[in-house]
């Protein structure tokens, strides 16, 4: 649960728990725990998912941006960087 930070999460899982299962007893803290807990890979499969979805329009808002700075294709970017790197090296012998 890093959605905040390190610092919120275990205030967050413990609150989930105290919400989730309010009584006194040991066996109602264990069980708050754990649901509280429990709520980790949750929002891990939403964060992969989310992942995901943005990842499907990487390539076209860098393009989008390269074409806004007027670099033209990202491969010709790459290549006119490699071909200026080589030029500062010199000849590898």
């Amino acid at each position: 649960m890093h959605l905040l930070g390190d610092s919120y999460s275990p205030y967050l899982v413990g609150l989930i728990a105290d919400i989730t299962y309010p009584g006194d007893s040991a066996h109602d803290a264990f069980k708050g725990l754990q649901l509280g807990l429990m709520t980790c890979p949750i929002i891990c499969l939403i964060g992969s998912a989310m992942f995901f979805i943005g990842g499907t329009f990487y390539v076209a808002d860098k393009q989008a941006a390269m074409d806004q700075m007027g670099i033209g294709s990202s491969e010709e970017f790459v290549e006119e960087e490699h071909d200026d790197r080589v030029e500062l090296l010199g000849p590898l012998e």
